[in-house]
């Protein structure tokens, strides 16, 4: 089966180009948890325009005081169901910051969720907010 990284067939970025995403991090150009969800829509093979869709719905959420990234983490397992999640797991426990590789970690031992499901956010904001 083979990493997310090794899948080459769905990659949607080149190696150079993850390598850059890094760069900017190190040279405290983009946030880590951004560099981790370009690396992520990389490696899962989300492009451009399924990327805004994803940026569209965390922004939806965001008002429920979800921080966006994991609104778009949620999206992106919602919609790619499929995605091996220990996968999802090593790329953010090595990039992100801890409340989002915790939210991973929930969604992996429930099962993924609707995120426009409000009872679902507010137990996730609660659970974020106790850490």
């Amino acid at each position: 089966m083979g990493s997310l990284l090794e899948r080459k067939d769905r990659a949607y970025c080149s190696q150079e180009s993850l390598k850059r995403y890094r760069d900017l991090v190190q040279k405290k150009k983009i946030f880590k948890t951004q560099a981790s969800l370009f690396e992520l829509c990389a490696a899962i093979g989300i492009r451009d325009g399924e990327r805004k869709e994803f940026k569209d719905r965390a922004q939806l959420v965001q008002s429920y005081s979800i921080d966006a990234d994991d609104a778009l983490a949620l999206a992106v397992l919602e919609k790619h169901p499929d995605i091996a999640k220990e996968d999802i797991l090593r790329v953010l426990e090595e990039y992100a910051e801890y409340g989002m590789a915790k939210l991973y970690r929930w969604i992996v031992d429930t099962g993924p969720r609707n995120v426009g499901d409000l009872p679902l956010i507010n137990w996730l904001k609660l659970d974020l907010e106790e850490s």
